[in-house]
């Protein structure tokens, strides 16, 4: 009952909530020397790629073999490190 009581409050703050940009620093440099620097370096390999829909660029999953990962934006001149983290999972809730 409290569950549906907090939902209830809550639905409206949340269905009424605006999208906002968050600008933060990323790393940024040639394609060339990062990929490099992932796969040499960090012992990662390249696990998953998708396209992006507007710019045409490709968002890229690296991860090495103890789970360590780095995903990055790219373009064939330019990459920027997104995030990294270690040992991540799929399909777990936030």
């Amino acid at each position: 009952m409290r569950l549906l009581l907090v939902l209830a409050l809550l639905l409206p703050t949340l269905v009424h909530s605006q999208a906002f940009q968050y600008n933060y620093s990323v790393v940024c440099g040639p394609t060339i020397d990062i990929v490099e620097f992932l796969s040499r370096t960090q012992k990662e390999v390249l696990v998953w790629d998708g396209s992006h829909i507007d710019d045409g660029s490709k968002y890229t999953l690296w991860q090495d073999k103890s789970g360590n990962w780095t995903l990055l934006k790219m373009t064939r001149e330019v990459s920027c490190i997104v995030g990294s983290g270690t040992k991540g999972s799929f399909g777990t809730n936030i």
